[in-house]
């Protein structure tokens, strides 16, 4: 199970403006639940950030937008919810 992209090159390609990983991660993805949990899943950063607040905190303003059109929770926290 689990993708072929990984989440680091994402971040990684994220900081430098390069939506191609974002992209493929994106497609690679199937609709549903476990979508979601992978799209607001918490990186090793220093802030435990999700894509969407990875990408909102380097000003990737594209990226943002793609991330919430694919199911990515604004308020994503570690808990559950709806």
């Amino acid at each position: 199970s689990g993708g072929s992209i990984c989440p680091t090159l994402v971040l990684s390609d994220l900081a430098q403006g390069n939506l191609a990983s974002l992209l493929a991660l994106l497609s690679e993805l199937t609709r549903g639940t476990s979508r979601i949990a992978q799209l607001d899943a918490r990186h090793d950063t220093e802030r435990q950030d999700t894509l969407l607040t990875w990408a909102a905190r380097h000003g990737q303003a594209e990226a943002v937008r793609l991330l919430l059109e694919g199911g990515a929770s604004v308020g994503a926290t570690t808990g559950g919810g709806a």
